[in-house]
């Protein structure tokens, strides 16, 4: 299918600094996500050369809902095949394996009947309370040196191609405690640049992801937060501030997370 894929940007005509001048501007297009046939949420998303980072970002998605456990619990992923639906490459399948009754019902609760936008990853909810029934503090908290919180925003800076083309994605990246790239992705939704790394792993069967890190180039908002905690990461650090609820969900969490990490500085936000 990758005959209608491109690389993230679409190249405009327009006037800049007074100066009429081509300009790259970051893709945004909706992608529906169907389970069973049943539409679970329209997402905002950047869509990519490889088709697969759409499949990421669908997994991605309803794991850290809390739809799946693994990839045990789906049979199959993939994208509409009907050649004559015009939005087949903004249309992803997902099948549940049979029986799996407990994500039947947990994805009653994760429906989403209105488009999510790309700056807000909890819209649609009919309250917090659903966002945190999935999510269980960390057994101990991570503990990093400082060069290396220093150290991440630049090897994430360093593989946002994307945004040096066009100034207007996020970045989210999954490192090693020793500085191992696991899975990189970037995206106009800074959430969706989460899920489409968290998905990439459960794709790869990287998971376990105790003990390692996310690095994201955005601020650090509540869903990131919980989207990390679901994939039992041990810590985030942003390039931009945190907020109030996240900073509250990290520590009761025990969750790592690192804010304005930038000019040598940062925000500690699991000191007491």
């Amino acid at each position: 299918m990758s005959n209608f894929r491109h690389p993230g940007y679409h190249t405009v005509f327009l006037k800049k600094g007074g100066q009429h001048t081509d300009d790259c501007l970051a893709v945004e297009e909706p992608m529906e996500i169907r389970v069973d046939s049943q539409s679970v949420a329209v997402v905002l998303r950047t869509p990519e050369a490889h088709p697969d980072m759409d499949l990421n970002l669908a997994l991605g998605f309803l794991f850290t809902e809390g739809v799946i456990d693994d990839l045990d619990d789906i049979t199959s992923v993939g994208h509409c095949t009907d050649g004559n639906n015009p939005n087949r490459q903004n249309l992803v399948f997902v099948n549940l394996a049979s029986g799996s009754l407990a994500a039947k019902k947990r994805l009653e609760n994760a429906i989403r009947l209105h488009y999510v936008s790309s700056s807000c990853g909890v819209c649609g909810k009919a309250s917090i309370d659903k966002v945190f029934q999935m999510t269980q503090p960390l057994p101990t908290l991570m503990e990093l040196d400082d060069s290396f919180i220093r150290s991440m925003p630049t090897k994430l800076r360093s593989r946002q191609t994307n945004f040096e083309m066009t100034g207007g994605v996020h970045g989210a990246a999954i490192f090693t405690q020793d500085g191992q790239l696991k899975a990189f992705a970037e995206d106009v939704g800074r959430h969706n640049a989460v899920d489409k790394v968290i998905g990439r792993c459960l794709r790869t069967q990287a998971f376990p992801l105790d003990g390692h890190v996310m690095v994201v180039s955005s601020r650090a908002g509540f869903e990131i937060v919980q989207k990390a905690i679901m994939a039992r990461i041990g810590a985030v650090i942003s390039v931009g501030a945190a907020s109030s609820m996240a900073h509250d969900l990290a520590v009761r969490s025990r969750l790592a997370l690192y804010s304005f990490v930038r000019d040598d500085r940062f925000n500690d936000h699991s000191s007491p």
